[in-house]
This record gives C-alpha cells, sequence and structure tokens, in this order.
C-alpha cells in the first residue's frame, strides 16, 4: 500500500504557534494549566500534560499562582475579565487571524447584529433515526449547542429555536410538525438576525453515501455566500475528502418562509455506519461544530467590509 502525504498535512499557523507556546510557558519555573484544550487534538493534550501542563474547565479551578493557557480558538471577554480578576498571568495562545475575527464580530455586534441557531426537530419528532440508532433531534441539538457556545466566545449574540429535547409545538396540536415550523419561523422573524443555520443529519437508502452539505434557498445570494463559506470550513477542518458542493433549494419550507439569509446544515449521514458513529461522539461533534461556527464568522466578517 502507498501512502500520500498532503502538501498541506500538519496544523496550520495557529494551531502551531499556540502548541509551541504552551510548550514554552511549561519549560518555565511557574506551574500552568492550559483553560480546556489549547487545540482540538488529544494526542497534543497528552503531550502537553506530560510536559507538565494540567487542564482545568473553569476559571475557579485555576490553582493560585499558576500561569493559564488560553486556547487557541480564543475565549469570551467574561473569561478575560475572570481572569483579570484573578489577578492571573495569562498566555493568550489565540490565533491572531481568529482574534481579527473576533475584532470584527465584536464591532458587528455592538450594531446590534445577532445569530440564530436552530435545532432541527425535537421532542415527538425525532427526525431521522440513525442506523446505529441514534435519534437525529439529539444529534441536532448537541451540534447546535456546541456552535451557540463558540459563537459566543466570539461575542456573538445566539438565539436558539430550542436548548432542550422540546418541540415548539403544543402537545395537543392538530398538525404538530406545522405548528413547530411555523413558530421557528416566527421566532426567527422576531429576532431580526443577520443570519440563521439550521442544523440537521441527513439520511439516504444506499449506506455508502455520506459528507456534510449545506443548502440554500434558490436565489438567495446572501444564503449561498453563507453556504459557501460554512461547506468551506466543513470540508477543510472535518473532512477533507468530501467532495459535495452547495446546493440550491426551494422546497424547504424553513427556507422559503425565513426573510434572513438562512442555511440548512445536513452535517452528514445517519445511514452510514461510520458517519453516525463519528457525528455520535462529542470530539467530531466538537469538530463539525467549530467548522460550522468558523463559516459563520468568516460570512459576517465579509458583510462587515
Amino acid at each position: 500500500m502507498k501512502i500520500t502525504v498532503a502538501e498541506t498535512a500538519g496544523f496550520c499557523y495557529g494551531v502551531s504557534r499556540a502548541v509551541k507556546m504552551a510548550l514554552e510557558a511549561a519549560q518555565g519555573t511557574v506551574p500552568c494549566v492550559m483553560l480546556g484544550p489549547v487545540i482540538h487534538n488529544q494526542s497534543v493534550i497528552d503531550h502537553l500534560r506530560r510536559a507538565g501542563v494540567e487542564m482545568v474547565q473553569q476559571v475557579g479551578e485555576i490553582p493560585e499562582e499558576s500561569m493559564v493557557i488560553l486556547r487557541s480558538h480564543g475565549e469570551g471577554q467574561e473569561v478575560y475579565q475572570a481572569l483579570k480578576a484573578r489577578g492571573a498571568h495569562v498566555v493568550d495562545t489565540t490565533c491572531p487571524f481568529v482574534s481579527r475575527i473576533h475584532r470584527l464580530v465584536r464591532e458587528a455586534q455592538e450594531e446590534g447584529r445577532r445569530v440564530v441557531i436552530d435545532a432541527g426537530h425535537g421532542g415527538d419528532d425525532p427526525g431521522k433515526v440513525g442506523i446505529n440508532g441514534a435519534n437525529e433531534k439529539d444529534v441536532n441539538l448537541e451540534i447546535a449547542r456546541l456552535v451557540k457556545q463558540y459563537l459566543e466566545m466570539s461575542d456573538v449574540e445566539v438565539v436558539m429555536t430550542r436548548e432542550s429535547d422540546e418541540g415548539l409545538n403544543d402537545a395537543d396540536a392538530s398538525n404538530k410538525k406545522v405548528q413547530d415550523m411555523k413558530r421557528r419561523i416566527a421566532l426567527i422573524e422576531e429576532t431580526a438576525p443577520a443570519l440563521t443555520v439550521s442544523i440537521h443529519q441527513n439520511s439516504y437508502p444506499e449506506e455508502y453515501v455520506h459528507g456534510a452539505q449545506v443548502f440554500y434557498y434558490t436565489g438567495s445570494v446572501q444564503g449561498q455566500r453563507l453556504a459557501e463559506h460554512i461547506q468551506g470550513q466543513l470540508v477543510e477542518r472535518v473532512d477533507p475528502e468530501n467532495k459535495r458542493q452547495v446546493k440550491a433549494n426551494d422546497s424547504y419550507y424553513l427556507l422559503k418562509k425565513t426573510g434572513v439569509p438562512i442555511v440548512i446544515v445536513e452535517c452528514g449521514f445517519l445511514s452510514n455506519s461510520a458517519e453516525a458513529e463519528k457525528l455520535c461522539t462529542p470530539e467530531y461533534q466538537q469538530r463539525v461544530a467549530w467548522a460550522i461556527h468558523m463559516g459563520i464568522l468568516e460570512y459576517l466578517n465579509e458583510n462587515e467590509k
């Protein structure tokens, strides 16, 4: 078997920079901790731990007199404020490119910009049921929560259509699906966001079909641009072998009835054994959510120029 390594294989500049800074900090005389994983790579996290850098999840867990390493994708302003209040010494490994996007998004937020994240299905509506028995509604919600978390770290205001396993319909509604969809659309319109992203999972009769794909409403220039940014990030950060491209659609109810730029992100196929298993793991959900959030930030950045 011949193995060919792509010319672009390896860490990007921001990740390489973060790892180097963390290792340099570990060589000092002051104990170091990282606030969450510096990067999404377990091998690197294990290597940093062997170098003496332990990981904590909350500011309150940071030992006194410790140096705090902030992860490459950055933190929200509330974290910086909490660390400042504790007088903590900070090594900020946030990627400079991400920092620039964070700044632009903060400026956009000050102008009242916000984003709606829609976790598809919920409650009595499980969505698609995976080949592994997973319910689409649960995978959608986990990824949507992560997208919200990542966007809020960039000071983007996020409104969720649902944050628990409940639909937006009444229990005794005569047509629960229609009522649910109408209420999602009403929430989006009332929020008046800069954009909306609806999180879903795909399915197909043939098991071999796989890969994330983003849909936008036919004729929507802004919807297409948003879709292209997210699709590009999903390919780059999740599955470089994915050949799927963004696709226009004029039949999806949510796309047709929503007046703001909106896309539906089908994160993968629950009908594909390998992809279904990955979509149910926290690590893969984090990668997918990170890619979606980066696509959103790119779109917001582009529209601020």
